[in-house]
């Protein structure tokens, strides 16, 4: 992986991210074009944790009045974030290795079309819940919701579609939704990250070039990640999410298409 692969994987992570597009699905889509079929789930994990600094930095003063809502012991917000990430903890606890050997293969993506296509059904039908009012998420909402994050382990499905497109459809507005499914990336993205670590330290560690070039990538994704989260919020205030659902369909026809060679 050159500075120039790891810049562009950066930049698609950054971009694709919090966008309902799934991020996983087009960096395997960019790695199979550029042909990086090395480190896998060790470049997704430090690109991932360079947008979870992205959230950080975004929202420092929402997370902050959180922390402090905590210390004075209300922890509703606590517990229906660690709910919510169970279904995707166990998931990717149980299994890894086999979502690692039939998803992340470069060679291997035609899965990919179906999948874009279903989250166009799903992001094109979220225009009908646009007047949802209730901004109040029940512990039986997170769970549900961390269902949909779990699914979204899948490359192809997006977390931040998914777990939105869940919310509103239990009648969570888009504001609340918007905030609780960045919220609930945190401890998954937190716990990949450590477990990339310990996992890989050998790696990572070892090889000099490796650290800076996935260093870079990660920075290139917090920046274009901040950005890409001002654009999103704007884009939901307009009541605008349903759009992304074209984007979707296209991806969907084009992998398609190349899948069966038309």
């Amino acid at each position: 992986m050159s500075y120039f692969e790891s810049f562009i994987l950066g930049l698609i992570q950054g971009i694709t991210e919090f966008l309902p597009i799934s991020s996983s699905g087009h960096l395997l889509m960019f790695r199979s074009m550029l042909n990086i079929d090395n480190f896998d789930l060790l470049i997704e994990v430090s690109l991932h944790l360079g947008t979870l600094l992205a959230i950080f930095i975004y929202w420092k003063d929402f997370y902050l009045k959180e922390i402090d809502k905590f210390i004075d012991g209300d922890r509703k917000m606590f517990f229906n974030v660690l709910i919510g990430s169970l279904p995707a903890g166990i998931l990717g606890l149980l299994y890894k290795n086999q979502i690692k050997e039939y998803f992340f293969d470069i060679g291997s993506i035609s899965y990919l079309g179906p999948i874009y296509f279903i989250m166009f059904l799903l992001i094109f039908f979220s225009k009908y819940f646009h007047d949802n009012n209730r901004n109040e998420i029940s512990l039986t909402n997170a769970f549900i919701i961390g269902i949909a994050q779990s699914i979204a382990i899948l490359p192809g499905f997006s977390r931040s579609g998914l777990t939105i497109i869940a919310a509103l459809f239990m009648g969570i507005s888009f504001k609340a939704s918007f905030k609780f499914s960045f919220l609930l990336s945190i401890p998954i993205l937190l716990f990949a990250g450590i477990q990339l670590i310990i996992s890989d330290y050998n790696l990572i560690f070892s090889d000099f070039e490796i650290m800076i070039k996935l260093g870079f990538g990660m920075l290139v994704s917090v920046i274009s990640g901040y950005y890409i989260l001002v654009f999103l919020e704007n884009i939901i205030d307009k009541n605008k999410f349903w759009y992304f659902s074209f984007y979707c369909l296209l991806i969907s026809i084009l992998l398609l298409s190349f899948s069966y060679g038309y």
